[in-house]
């Protein structure tokens, strides 16, 4: 697979002629998509063919929109990060099907969760460093509108116990992820 990459990004770089340091830039995103997708592909086939299809959906795409942008949990390689994504998922699926959370609860949460994003996102991580302050005001300001707009789609189907629950508890997680850095 790495050397796949190496090849058509060293391909790309040939054709449009790049630099040396813009071909390791093209590689490095390249690599860094292939695995991201395999992990999410893997993560979601799993807990499909366990019987977990829609949650495990709903619960990578609130993951993957909101971290994006708050910032908080990563890890130094491609393993542990796969590993950290099934458990985070396990426990979230686990917890929105069987902690249900009245309405009241839910609003109270996710107004604690919002305020928290607003006044600590982004989470800057050394591994994956943002210093332009405007890009840094961009992504709370993403991050708390996309967390918000699951909070709405969270409500408005709390019908759907299960997919409402998985919403709220993968928020609680990325939130609580916020907060997870060494000193």
């Amino acid at each position: 697979m790495r050397a796949l990459i190496k090849k058509i990004s060293h391909r790309i770089a040939e054709v449009n002629k790049y630099t040396k340091d813009q071909e390791e830039q093209i590689e490095y995103a390249m690599k860094i998509c292939s695995f991201e997708l395999i992990k999410i592909f893997l993560v979601i086939l799993i807990f499909s063919l366990l019987g977990y299809a829609s949650k495990v959906i709903v619960a990578m795409i609130v993951m993957i929109t909101t971290r994006s942008f708050i910032g908080g949990y990563h890890e130094d390689n491609q393993v542990k990060c796969f590993v950290a994504t099934f458990l985070i998922n396990a426990g979230v699926i686990y917890l929105g099907c069987t902690v249900h959370i009245g309405i009241i609860g839910k609003i109270i949460i996710y107004l604690l969760a919002l305020f928290c994003i607003w006044n600590q996102a982004p989470i800057v991580n050394p591994l994956m460093p943002i210093t332009r302050e405007e890009l840094l005001r961009r992504n709370k300001i993403v991050g708390t509108t996309i967390t918000l707009i699951f909070v709405i789609i969270s409500i408005v189907f709390e019908n759907n116990k299960d997919l409402s629950n998985v919403i709220l508890w993968m928020i609680v997680f990325q939130v609580m992820l916020m907060f997870n850095k060494e000193k």
